[in-house]
């Protein structure tokens, strides 16, 4: 009986768990604040992004990162830019 519940769990857990990458966030969007003047189409320039959502009335964006295996670095880069206030995994 344990096996068929735990089975079950997997189940119904299998498509929310495969959005996302081995380390639990979503495989090519981070979420960024920018700094004061700075436009999010610079910053989706500079780092071949592109914008997926604005938030908090438009001081926050949701972008997607082009390759996904290119994540982590581009986050590791973003948090070095002084354009950029902060930035995080979604």
């Amino acid at each position: 009986m344990k096996f068929i519940v735990v089975w079950v769990v997997l189940l119904t857990l299998a498509p929310v768990l495969s959005v996302f990458g081995e380390d639990g966030h979503d495989d090519n969007e981070i979420i960024l604040q920018l700094a004061a003047g700075v436009s999010i189409d610079t910053i989706n320039a500079r780092y071949d992004t592109s914008t997926d959502d604005v938030l908090l009335n438009g001081s926050v964006y949701k972008v997607e990162v082009s390759d996904s295996a290119n994540l982590d670095a581009t986050v590791a880069a973003m948090q070095k830019d002084p354009d950029i206030k902060k930035v995080e995994f979604n």
